[in-house]
């Protein structure tokens, strides 16, 4: 009998499998460092997402002829609206629900110049800014900023229902 060696070509599971997680290992460092703008992205969403909500609010209490209220909180703002003489919920609203900030997000807000870090003082937490039947909304600037991030978002109005989106701003 001939006994000859059969010579093999090809790669073996163990190679093909350290390559896969090699490749996996590195696809993962790529995709992470270009999400980088990812918080950033967030920022501008919540700047836009506030402003429009903003608009929509101050419509409804013009066309329903109610007072609502802007809540801001330090992790969080929503809607409310004043009946007998009381703040509550909107209720049966899905867009002027309560709305959490992405983690690492926090707010800042000045009211006719007057400052508020939500969160800081226990004894006042949350900042109310008017939109009433009117069609008047209380002036204000919300700073949306992120701790990791030199760049902040404003979200301001001028009192008038004009309601703006200035960013990204860098912070000095």
């Amino acid at each position: 009998m001939n006994s000859r060696k059969r010579s093999q070509s090809g790669f073996t599971l163990l190679e093909v499998m350290v390559v896969v997680v090699l490749v996996g290992i590195i696809v993962t460092f790529a995709t992470l460092s270009l999400d980088s703008g990812g918080l950033e992205r967030e920022m501008q969403e919540e700047a836009r997402r506030m402003q429009q909500l903003i608009r929509v609010a101050r419509e409804e209490a013009i066309l329903q002829t109610v007072e609502l209220a802007l809540l801001l909180e330090e992790d969080a703002y929503s809607f409310e609206v004043l009946q007998e003489r009381k703040w509550a919920p909107v209720a049966g609203d899905k867009l002027l629900r309560r709305r959490p900030l992405h983690d690492g997000l926090t707010m800042e807000v000045s009211l006719e110049d007057l400052e508020f870090k939500l969160g800081e003082d226990k004894d006042d937490d949350s900042v109310r800014v008017l939109m009433l039947s009117s069609g008047e909304v209380t002036p204000f600037e919300v700073t949306l900023r992120a701790d990791t991030l030199d760049v902040v978002y404003l979200v301001r109005s001028d009192g008038l229902g004009r309601t703006e989106i200035e960013g990204p701003v860098p912070v000095i």
